[in-house]
């Protein structure tokens, strides 16, 4: 099983940064608004991790629980 320090090892390809808590792992990644191509490779590089971390679970016959995944954004009022 893919356990939390290979994970993170894992995703670090992807340039999000992570929180560990117990068995939580928490994924994050930071935008600078005033790059407009850097914000939109790094939402496309989190959607592309999300896409495999579902598709290596489902391979390894896991369910990601709908009901404990979230996803937060958050910005600045000037962002927009």
């Amino acid at each position: 099983m893919l356990g939390p320090r290979v994970f993170t090892m894992y995703t670090r390809r992807y340039g999000v940064k992570y929180y560990l808590h117990a068995h939580v792992i928490k994924l994050y990644i930071s935008l600078d608004s005033d790059n407009e191509l850097k914000v939109s490779f790094s939402l496309n590089n989190l959607e592309h991790l999300f896409a495999d971390i579902w598709l290596w679970m489902t391979q390894n016959l896991l369910k990601v629980n709908d009901n404990k995944t979230n996803i937060i954004y958050l910005a600045s009022p000037l962002f927009f």
